[in-house]
């Protein structure tokens, strides 16, 4: 059976970086080990759970807020709501408040974290591509972005044990965004993905 098929309905999501995006921190981030800072993309707020975020750059406010950790986002009230009435599993928030001097205070964003699961991906199973880099040079890189089917938990979203920023979403979650337009979010189907 061709794997393809099996990943052609699951997607990386992520940040999609229009024009001038804002993106805040915690508070105290300074004061925040990164080591425990990646863990708020998986929920793990077990020693400090931020609440409070300040505006560190951009002036352009979105959907989608990258959050001051690796696939740590804040989203805004529409897309929770747009989760909630469509049941979509695999996920947790909590209402946050951004403090901007340029934008005001910001009540209706939430933090945004992973709940479901699967093993890390298996580059072994990407193929090798040729790309042209933007010095106009020639490498490979490695296409596909396959984990072993059976350690996924089902979820719509879910991010790859021991993988630090990688957040895999079903296609049920890329055509509910895609039918609100909702914004500073890409989606890239797993068949296509090319490793960095």
């Amino acid at each position: 059976m061709d794997i393809k098929l099996d990943f052609s309905k699951f997607y990386i999501f992520g940040e999609k970086y229009f024009d001038g995006p804002v993106a805040v921190a915690p508070e105290n981030n300074k004061d925040i080990p990164t080591d425990v800072r990646k863990k708020f993309c998986c929920g793990d707020f077990s020693v400090i759970k931020p609440e409070h975020f300040v505006h560190v750059r951009g002036n352009k406010l979105y959907d989608m807020v990258v959050a001051g950790a690796p696939s740590f986002y804040l989203m805004s009230q529409r897309l929770i709501d747009v989760l909630e009435k469509n049941n979509v599993t695999g996920w947790g928030s909590y209402p946050v408040t951004i403090t901007s001097s340029s934008l005001g205070e910001i009540s209706n964003y939430h933090a945004f974290y992973i709940l479901g699961k699967a093993d890390k991906a298996d580059k072994s199973l990407s193929e090798k591509i040729e790309v042209v880099f933007p010095n106009k040079s020639k490498g490979f890189r490695d296409k596909g972005y396959y984990f072993p089917l059976d350690s996924w938990d089902g979820s719509d979203f879910f991010y790859h044990i021991g993988t630090v920023g990688s957040i895999t979403v079903t296609e049920k979650v890329k055509n509910l965004f895609e039918s609100i337009n909702a914004t500073n979010i890409q989606f890239v189907r797993c068949t296509e993905y090319v490793w960095a």
